[in-house]
């Protein structure tokens, strides 16, 4: 009887032990594919935002780059080495908006108050 009552006990452990692993399991798969399922959408969005910026007249260039530049890492404006925190998408973007070649934090910050807006999308995903 006493061996009975240790598997029953020793069988009853191990299935909330495997229960409770099958629970973590499923909460880490499911957020991972919910960070796969965010990541693809952002990258839809950039490609579309990449497609009316090749197609886009003078005047919607500013638009449209202001758009990106709130989807991509800011940390790239400070590290323009750094191609993970997009520092040479910064300079792209930096060059079409001033052909001169000024440094594009240089300039957000030239403008003072006026451009508070625009400042404050170059930093908002910070």
């Amino acid at each position: 009887m006493e061996t009975w009552k240790t598997l029953l006990e020793g069988s009853l452990i191990l299935g909330i032990l495997t229960a409770i692993i099958g629970v973590l399991k499923n909460k880490a798969d499911n957020k991972l594919q919910y960070i796969t399922s965010e990541r693809a959408k952002w990258r839809e969005e950039i490609r579309e935002i990449a497609q009316r910026l090749q197609s886009a007249g003078e005047y919607e260039i500013d638009k449209i780059l202001c758009e990106l530049k709130v989807k991509i890492n800011t940390y790239g404006i400070a590290n323009q080495d750094n191609v993970f925190q997009d520092a040479h998408i910064w300079k792209i973007i930096g060059t079409l908006e001033d052909p001169q070649g000024s440094n594009i934090a240089e300039r957000e910050n030239k403008k003072g108050k006026k451009n508070t807006n625009r400042i404050f999308i170059l930093f908002i995903k910070t």
